[in-house]
């Protein structure tokens, strides 16, 4: 009886060895079949490491890049996003990042005001683009692409600055509106909208705009003073301190302290809280930037008010033409990544005219290439504003510098100062000159 009963032990001991040998023996197979083959797939997948301000209209183009690319290439999104940081803040981070080697970061954007600052850790690009893919981008965009005579970088969109009306204020009050809103498309004098202001609301502020101490209000400064028939100079103490350049100064002070249609608290605004103050207080008139028309965080991102919005040219002074700074982003491709033909193919299928299409119409960048403003299916209804004629002969480029961040920064800090009374305009002038020309450390 023990005899066989040893003997079961021993049968089913054998049993469950050679079922636990079976396990083992399927699980060691499917393991090396993923390894193999699942796992295999996975490294062979090209994953390319992109640092942005990730928009809903980015997420698409990366989404349908992704799906095209299926298997071979994906884009893996670094999201740094305007509503947590500022430019300046996004352009530390970035360099930060850049300075280490371990950095994953493949393509990076930039501020086409950032090319030089930036170009020490970009891949140049002459070689990975013909004559002929690049005679499709826009002269004066692709302009902002080149430091020390290399290809650095390729524009992505663009954005200009903008006059913003409400038009169902308007309508309501201002006499042979239809004439007048023609004048706004395409740019009225800035004596019109200050008369508009007084004889149409009266005891009322107007016009908003971005006076606070920061790179808006450059581009705010510089589209005055380049409509004055001046010029914007980091470089040149005579033209900064020179008689247009005062009187730009003194206009922006004028309009908040003589003319009364700005309020005295937009000296501490930039884009979105100047954006909200104009919502807030039913202003008529903004200047904002082209894109801000679809931007979600400007306005409130309330859908009912961007439909009382309408969008024309920014003001004139008498005969001359206005004249509107460039904005935009230009993507760069870091020098030491492994992945550079898997990000230029990125960077080409951007430049395509269906995602330059797909990023105007989800946000309201400016195409790069030239063939889409001929697109009037396309632009829309914004078709009438003639943005070619408007990008060549009415927008300028902020000047090229190294240093122009901290240029900028004094800039802002004493235009600013103005603004508020605090120094007069032509001691603005001087103070920006001698500290620009100095050694000095600047500290706002």
């Amino acid at each position: 009886m023990k005899l066989q009963k040893e003997k079961l032990i021993e049968k089913y001991n054998i049993a469950f060895g050679i079922f636990l040998v079976s396990i083992l023996v399927i699980l060691g197979y499917n393991f090396l079949s993923l390894d193999l083959f699942h796992f295999k797939q996975i490294d062979e997948i090209t994953k390319i490491y992109y640092a942005d301000n990730i928009t809903t209209a980015h997420q698409k183009v990366i989404d349908l890049f992704n799906e095209q690319n299926k298997g071979n290439i994906e884009i893996v999104p670094i999201n740094l996003p305007f509503t947590k940081f500022t430019t300046n803040e996004r352009k530390e981070l970035l360099a930060r990042s850049l300075r280490t080697d371990n950095s994953i970061v493949d393509i990076f954007a930039v501020d086409l005001i950032w090319i030089s600052r930036f170009s020490k850790w970009a891949e140049p690009l002459d070689s990975y683009f013909t004559g002929d893919e690049l005679e499709r981008i826009l002269p004066d965009l692709l302009e902002t692409s080149y430091y020390d005579g290399d290809l650095v970088s390729i524009p992505m969109y663009m954005d200009i600055g903008v006059l913003f009306y409400r038009n169902d204020l308007l309508e309501k009050k201002v006499e042979d509106w239809e004439n007048v809103e023609k004048r706004l498309t395409h740019s009225i004098s800035w004596k019109e909208l200050i008369n508009i202001s007084h004889k149409y609301f009266p005891d009322q502020f107007t016009y908003s705009f971005q006076g606070k101490a920061f790179e808006g209000l450059v581009c705010n400064y510089g589209e005055i003073l380049e409509s004055m028939g001046g010029e914007l100079s980091f470089d040149d103490s005579t033209r900064i301190t020179g008689e247009i350049n005062i009187e730009a100064t003194e206009f922006m002070h004028n309009l908040i302290h003589k003319y009364k249609v700005s309020p005295p608290e937009l000296s501490k605004y930039s884009e979105v809280s100047s954006y909200n103050y104009m919502r807030e207080n039913e202003l008529p008139f903004l200047r904002g930037w082209f894109s801000s028309s679809k931007d979600s965080i400007s306005f409130g991102g309330d859908p009912n008010y961007y439909k009382t919005l309408s969008m024309g040219m920014l003001p004139r002074f008498g005969d001359k033409p206005f004249k509107t700074a460039r904005g935009g982003w230009n993507l760069m491709i870091k020098k030491n990544s492994t992945k550079k033909e898997a990000s230029i193919k990125f960077i080409k299928f951007i430049l395509s005219n269906p995602i330059q299409e797909l990023l105007y119409k989800e946000a309201r960048f400016l195409f790069v290439t030239n063939e889409m403003y001929d697109k009037k299916e396309v632009l829309g209804e914004l078709s009438k504003l003639d943005l070619r004629d408007i990008i060549e002969n009415h927008s300028f480029n902020r000047p090229v510098s190294e240093n122009y961040t901290k240029i900028s920064d004094i800039y802002s800090y004493y235009v600013n100062q103005a603004l508020e009374g605090k120094i007069g305009s032509d001691v603005a002038m001087q103070k920006i000159v001698k500290t620009v020309f100095s050694d000095q450390v600047f500290i706002k």
